[in-house]
């Protein structure tokens, strides 16, 4: 072989080597395949498969700072005044609408009450017993008279009168000596307690 022909040869085998590496170089990346997939993680197409649909509960938290409000607050105030005897309640209970709180002394009022009671038994007696006067006065016409009759039956208006005050006093002590016992206006969770057992309270507040 002549000297020129072993240069070719020579050039040519280089010129291979030199291409073939560059084309090694330059190849993409061969894709992996996973065990269990037809794809390596993070590499090729995403699977999609399908599957029944279905209803469930999705837990859902979200983190913030609040303030929490009550939806219906009451502010509970004696409406009489006097010494507490009895608180009947802890902060945070939950307490039921008509639940009895507190209890003041209902010694006043039961006074005032009974008191009330019997001047409306009083005017109740001498009410009836006008009324029978004045049924014998117009038993017999012309027996008693005219001024007479009349009289009693302005009596009998008069005390008749009488009745309905000393009435109206009983229900009015009975509603005082009822507001001695402080009860929950609503149902609800009880807040900060105000006063202790033996504190004396008016009834403004």
């Amino acid at each position: 072989m002549t000297t020129t022909g072993r240069v070719l040869i020579s050039l040519a085998l280089t010129a291979l080597t030199i291409g073939g590496t560059a084309a090694f170089i330059m190849r993409p990346a061969a894709v992996e395949q996973k065990a269990g997939g037809r794809w390596k993680a993070d590499s090729g197409p995403v699977p999609v498969r399908a599957v029944a649909s279905s209803s469930a509960d999705v837990p859902v938290y979200l983190d913030a700072v609040g303030t929490a409000r009550a939806l219906n607050t009451v502010s509970v105030q004696p409406q009489v005044g006097g010494k507490i005897v009895e608180i009947a309640f802890a902060e945070g209970q939950t307490v039921e609408k008509g639940q009895v709180l507190a209890r003041i002394d209902p010694t006043t009022y039961q006074a005032a009450l009974d008191q009330a009671s019997a001047k409306f038994t009083q005017d109740s007696a001498q009410l009836a017993n006008a009324k029978m006067d004045l049924e014998r006065y117009t038993r017999i016409p012309g027996a008693i008279p005219v001024k007479t009759v009349d009289t009693q039956r302005s009596l009998v208006a008069q005390l008749e009168g009488q009745v309905a005050s000393a009435k109206a006093a009983v229900d009015q002590a009975k509603t005082q000596l009822g507001y001695t016992a402080i009860v929950a206006p609503l149902t609800g969770r009880t807040g900060i307690r105000q006063v202790d057992q033996g504190n004396i309270v008016a009834g403004s507040g």
